[in-house]
């Protein structure tokens, strides 16, 4: 297994098309942290020092204690799906849309699960990640 932190844009039901996706994936073996950026059709990719991975997991790490649905979006704003594997355990945290478009909306009663401050700490992980992928490719991306 791999320890992976993916981030899209907003998708729904009527509209799956991915315009923005940014991955970090932690390659253990090397100790090596790669990181890609898909803008519309075209894609970059950069690779880091390992504790890269470590530093963002870190600042991420309140995330891992908001409820979430594994089959369903919770937060608004764009997604999140992340994984991380160690010897003896494995932790999975997303906020996709189910494409198959059929999950129960019950966690999506305001307040009961998602009050402003879950939604804020979520907004505020994926402001950091994408502001991360803006400065891990922004030399790429301006030499087009």
């Amino acid at each position: 297994m791999y320890n992976s932190i993916v981030v899209t844009n907003p998708i729904s039901c009527k509209n799956k098309t991915i315009k923005y996706k940014f991955t970090l994936v932690f390659d253990k073996i090397n100790w090596k942290t790669n990181a890609s950026l898909k803008l519309y059709d075209a894609e970059y990719i950069v690779i880091l020092e390992g504790d890269l991975f470590s530093k963002v997991i870190g600042y991420i790490n309140p995330l891992f204690e908001l409820p979430f649905d594994p089959n369903g979006k919770v937060y608004d704003g764009p997604e999140l799906k992340i994984r991380l594997t160690d010897t003896n355990s494995y932790t999975q945290w997303s906020n996709m849309t189910n494409l198959q478009c059929e999950y129960d909306k019950a966690f999506r009663i305001p307040d009961l699960y998602v009050n402003q401050e879950n939604q804020n700490i979520y907004t505020n992980v994926i402001k950091m990640l994408i502001k991360l992928s803006d400065d891990l490719f922004k030399d790429q991306i301006n030499q087009e």
